[in-house]
């Protein structure tokens, strides 16, 4: 039985209420190849998974595989899924996310790798078939989880996110929808004011609040 460390366990109201990521489609792709549970590591798949987008610097760390700030999410077939952050990520969590289970740790005392072994072994799948998206996890990071995880098959899950993600729920295809038309007023509402002389960093900066000013919850930045 692995080690009990003291841990840092919050839960919060569900935020969102239905997830509209499509979990029936996670699931059937678990099931056919054959995984109890998918850590995601990539920003594009914690962002579907916890339902929210980190902004600025706290999206950066999402990007880099060796970042000491790395953020994680435990999406098992079966029992709650699970976010580890770090201190600076989680008040973002609590308030955005869909997802209710926070584990918070140290970053720069406690790898969030130890923590997930953790879970997966509170979820009791910690010696069973585990997917790891290989393509955003370092060499180091790969490494540490088999050691982690010694009796777990480890396989990397990259690919089965991708086709989660082919199909979209009707859920998703509304905020997609939303998304393009709060874009094209903040075009039809930015462009006819540029001016020769005008910098792409100014007119971009424009786009920008006008997105945010109609509601956009995140917009991308220079």
């Amino acid at each position: 039985m692995r080690s009990q460390r003291k841990q840092e366990v919050t839960t919060m109201p569900n935020a969102h209420g239905k997830i509209i990521a499509n979990v029936e489609r996670l699931h059937a792709l678990m099931d056919e190849e054959g995984f109890s549970a998918i850590v995601a590591r990539s920003g594009k798949n914690f962002t579907y998974l916890s339902g929210f987008a980190y902004p600025g610097t706290l999206a950066r760390h999402l990007e880099f595989p060796d970042s000491p700030r790395e953020v994680l999410l435990v999406w098992p077939r079966t029992g709650e899924p699970a976010m580890v952050l770090n201190s600076y990520a989680a008040p973002l969590a609590r308030r955005d996310s869909w997802l209710e289970r926070i584990e918070v740790v140290d970053d720069y005392a406690e790898s969030p790798y130890h923590r997930v072994a953790d879970v997966l072994d509170q979820l009791g799948v910690a010696e069973e078939t585990i997917g790891f998206e290989k393509s955003y996890v370092s060499a180091n990071r790969w490494d540490e989880i088999a050691a982690l995880l010694p009796k777990a098959r480890i396989a990397d899950s990259t690919e089965l996110m991708d086709r989660v993600r082919w199909i979209k729920t009707p859920e998703e295809v509304a905020a997609l929808e939303a998304g393009a038309r709060l874009l094209d007023e903040a075009y039809l509402e930015v462009l006819p004011t540029v001016r020769p002389g005008d910098t792409e960093r100014l007119v971009h900066s424009r786009i920008i609040e006008s997105c945010l000013r109609r509601g956009a919850n995140w917009a991308h930045g220079i």
